[in-house]
């Protein structure tokens, strides 16, 4: 890849083939990852502490579950070493949660709703505020919490502001009616 970035359609064409998987590339002064494959639900929240533990932080990115219900994303990173992403295993962190998180301030956050076409999702939500460490995985939290899950999302951040968007659908438990969440969305 030499400095290139990868294009999502083909991080999505490697999650439909089956396999499991991340690379993680140097690009200018950031790091372009790519993983892909079969991973929890909470794997975005369990990838974005993980990275904070190390020193890392997602400055923009896309994502998007496949017909066949694997992930496929693509991650920019900043970091504090060049080398710090080189040595990490990404797929290992998506897949788990951090074993102890020091206690984070609640971000303040504003989360603003509408329905989706069902090609897309049912419920497209913009979630926007000041970015801060753990910001996503409450993002996310708070979504599962009102049984809703991703589809597909897209992060941004500009100068510690979070300009995220998500389009969702009605998690497992949520299944009740497609159009309706089983629970208001709790922001």
């Amino acid at each position: 890849m030499n400095g290139t970035t990868v294009p999502l359609d083909v991080v999505i064409r490697r999650a439909e083939d089956g396999g499991d998987g991340f690379d993680c590339e140097p690009v200018g002064q950031l790091h372009q990852l790519s993983v892909w494959g079969r991973l929890p639900a909470a794997w975005a929240g369990h990838l974005a502490m993980h990275a904070f533990g190390q020193g890392l932080t997602i400055v923009s990115g896309r994502a998007v579950r496949t017909r066949m219900g694997a992930w496929a994303a693509e991650l920019l990173l900043s970091s504090r070493s060049p080398s710090e992403p080189l040595r990490l295993d990404f797929l290992r962190m998506a897949r788990r949660g951090p074993r102890a998180l020091p206690a984070l301030p609640c971000p303040e956050l504003t989360i603003v709703t509408q329905p989706a076409r069902l090609a897309e999702g049912n419920l497209f939500a913009r979630v926007q505020g000041r970015d801060t460490v753990g910001f996503l995985a409450e993002v996310l939290r708070r979504f599962a919490a009102s049984h809703l899950q991703p589809r597909r999302f897209v992060l941004q951040t500009q100068e510690d502001q979070v300009d995220d968007w998500f389009w969702l659908e009605p998690s497992e438990q949520g299944k009740t009616d497609p159009l309706t969440p089983a629970a208001p969305l709790l922001i």
